[in-house]
Parts: structure tokens; C-alpha cells; sequence
């Protein structure tokens, strides 16, 4: 059997700092990989938090929209009901009749346009099941709808303007909310790459 040098064998403090270093080394990492998952977290909750901000200004915007939509159909329907109630009386000038849905939809045009129903002419309900207008009482709630038109149009327009401008401030704030969101995930992208690499040195350390 072949004798070993004496002087080949790793010395007792040799080895002892070896370890100490593969300690310092592996103590190192485990500290980098704990500060980072740290920061991971942080970054994380501050992802969700953002997250939660774009759902609210999603939200915000379809409401918004909602309501502005709602308010141009209102406008429609009301000019629409207007319009067919003037064609009703050209026709028709001497009196008109309606059926329940028919006059339905007239008094919610008015009342829509804030016409007290107590100022409604016309409307009774003749032998015939049908809501009845002579000639001059149609004619002057179609007027009396004219005038409440033209006042109402300045605050038609404020109201509108209004959503329009909540409109765009929500879509600049969803814009806002989404890019946050994107730059964080792309932090923590790189943080969680960091991680990899950091446990990767530490296992080749240990080996």
C-alpha cells in the first residue's frame, strides 16, 4: 500500500477555513435571498394594491359612461316622443286619441322634461278605452314641452359636459393604475430572476 505524504493531507486549519468560508459564503446568500424575498413581498402587495386602484377607476369609468349614456337616451327618447307628438297633431289637429302605452309614453317625455303632471292638458279616457286630447289641449302641451326643452337644454349641456370631463379623467386614471401595475410586475420579474440566480450560487456553494 502507498504512503500518503503527510504534507499532501489538507491540514486541519486549512479545512476549517474552508468551511468557515462556504459558512460566510452560504450565510451571504441565505441574507441576499432573505432581503430580496422581502422586497419581493413588498413589491407584490404593492402590485395587488394597484390592481385593486384599476378595478376602482374601471368601475368609476363605466359608471360613468352608464350615466352619460343614459342621459343622451333620455334626450332621444324625449325629442323622439316630441316629434311624433307634433306629426300626431298635424294629422290630426281637431283632437287625437292614444292607446294606454301610447299616452304612457307621452306623460314619461313631459315628466322627464320636469312638467308637473298636474299641468298636463287632455288624457281622459273616452267610451272607447282610449286617452283622448282635443286639438288645442295637445297643441299647448306640446308648446308647454317646447318651452321646458329650451330651458332645460343649458343644464342638458352642463350635465353633459360634466360626464365627459369625469370621462376622460377615469380613462387617465385606468391608464395610470394599468401602467403602475406593469412596472411593478416587470420589478418584480426581476427580483424574482435575482432569487433564481442567488439560490443557484448558493447550491453550487454548497456542493
Amino acid at each position: 500500500m502507498d504512503s500518503i505524504n503527510p504534507s499532501q493531507r489538507p491540514s486541519p486549519s486549512t479545512s476549517a477555513q474552508q468551511a468557515q468560508a462556504q459558512d460566510a459564503s452560504s450565510s451571504s446568500t441565505n441574507a441576499a435571498n432573505s432581503e430580496l424575498g422581502g422586497v419581493a413581498q413588498d413589491v407584490g402587495a404593492v402590485i395587488t394594491k394597484w390592481e385593486g386602484n384599476l378595478n376602482e377607476a374601471l368601475n368609476q369609468w363605466m359608471t360613468d359612461i352608464d350615466s352619460m349614456t343614459d342621459l343622451i337616451d333620455d334626450a332621444k327618447s324625449v325629442v323622439k316622443e316630441m316629434k311624433a307628438m307634433i306629426k300626431a297633431y298635424q294629422k290630426y289637429p281637431g283632437g287625437v286619441e292614444f292607446t294606454e302605452s301610447q299616452y304612457n309614453r307621452i306623460i314619461s317625455a313631459m315628466t322627464d322634461l320636469g312638467i308637473p303632471e298636474s299641468q298636463i292638458q287632455g288624457g281622459t279616457i273616452n267610451t272607447s278605452g282610449y286617452y283622448s286630447f282635443t286639438g288645442t289641449e295637445f297643441l299647448n302641451d306640446i308648446k308647454m314641452m317646447g318651452q321646458y326643452l329650451v330651458q332645460d337644454f343649458a343644464g342638458f349641456e352642463s350635465q353633459l359636459s360634466g360626464y365627459q370631463q369625469a370621462e376622460t379623467k377615469d380613462m387617465m386614471a385606468v391608464m395610470f393604475c394599468y401602467n403602475s401595475v406593469k412596472m411593478n410586475e416587470e420589478s418584480l420579474t426581476g427580483l424574482l430572476e435575482t432569487l433564481t440566480s442567488l439560490s443557484q450560487a448558493l447550491m453550487q456553494n454548497i456542493q
